[in-house]
């Protein structure tokens, strides 16, 4: 899979510092939300699993769990710190939901490998968009924020990249996740759309033939 951003600036209009600080950390703050989303959607099921090759998968999840939290988040929120940001958006756990744009996607009996796996591949992808999009908007903007976006986004690659190879091995083929193939949409709508500072941005997804 191939991931093409655009990004459309309008260069004619100045821009203060204020405003692209807050607008980073706003996705900043989207990003802690789904890391958490991801931690505990990993984290919760790990001991619960049946199907073929149970313990090889659940470790790979225990792994991917301590990344997301332990790494992740935890450097999302310093970042948060360093701009002067505040949490109180995300301090309460039943407000997450509500920020992270990526969906939690709870694990059901019986737990199954497979389905476990292709539910993961999708919160990845989800991820990795995100990250994509942190990465553009702070490149000659924020130069600590870019690098720990795009290194962020290589840990999340590497995931998806392991989510795959267990898929492939159980089943034969790849996970075609096929609700967002072929979607061009903007992170953001209404009120806080980045419309409203001269920022448009559009991910779309390319599968390659």
């Amino acid at each position: 899979m191939s991931i093409k951003l655009r990004k459309r600036i309008n260069e004619s209009s100045p821009m203060s510092s204020r405003i692209d600080t807050d607008m980073i950390v706003s996705l900043l703050k989207v990003l802690y939300a789904e890391e958490i989303q991801a931690w505990y959607q990993y984290y919760i099921v790990e001991k619960f699993m049946t199907g073929t090759d149970r313990t090889s998968i659940a470790k790979l999840f225990e792994t991917n769990a301590d990344d997301e939290l332990n790494d992740h988040a935890d450097k999302l929120l310093k970042r948060i710190s360093e701009l002067g940001g505040d949490i109180s958006e995300i301090s309460a756990l039943n407000s997450l939901s509500s920020i992270a744009k990526c969906s939690y996607i709870a694990p059901e009996l019986p737990y199954n490998t497979i389905k476990l796996l292709e539910d993961n591949i999708i919160a990845e992808e989800c991820a990795i968009k995100h990250y994509i999009e942190l990465a553009d908007i702070t490149n000659n903007i924020d130069y600590t924020t870019h690098c720990m976006a795009v290194e962020i986004l290589s840990d999340e690659e590497e995931h998806l990249r392991d989510l795959q190879d267990f898929y492939v091995d159980l089943t034969g083929h790849e996970f075609n996740s096929a609700h967002i193939d072929n979607v061009e949409y903007s992170t953001y709508n209404g009120e806080t759309d980045y419309n409203n500072s001269e920022y448009v941005y559009v991910l779309k997804d390319i599968r390659e033939a």
